[in-house]
């Protein structure tokens, strides 16, 4: 299953990309936002975690 994380500090810009391109098509099963570097890396750290722990 593919992911994507898309990172902007312009909350227009990371809603608009989640949303016009038909991820499922291209086949990114799940996409993941956030509004700086700090919240995607903390998303990172969560996947990290989550992915050693199967």
């Amino acid at each position: 299953m593919a992911q994507l994380l898309i990172v902007d500090d312009e909350a227009h810009v990371v809603d608009r990309f989640s949303t016009t391109i038909d991820w499922k098509v291209i086949g990114i099963e799940q996409v993941y936002k956030a509004y700086s570097s700090l919240e995607a890396l903390k998303l990172l750290q969560q996947f990290s975690r989550s992915a050693r722990h199967r």
